[in-house]
């Protein structure tokens, strides 16, 4: 995955590229959008990440 700093600049070009779709909203609005993705995915990454304790539960290898 791309960071932020990499899709910014992307975007500026997506946007110089495009005058007629991308350039209809604001540079900033557009810039909010991926902050709000990269956090969505930073959350998803976390919680969907297997966890070493919750591994050996599944497998019912673990004592107790």
């Amino acid at each position: 995955m791309q960071s932020y700093a990499q899709q910014t600049g992307e975007l500026e070009d997506c946007r110089a590229a495009d005058s007629e779709g991308l350039k209809r909203w604001s540079f900033t609005a557009l810039q909010q959008v991926l902050r709000r993705l990269q956090q969505s995915y930073a959350v998803f990454s976390r919680v969907s990440a297997p966890r070493p304790a919750t591994m050996l539960l599944r497998s019912g290898s673990a004592t107790g």
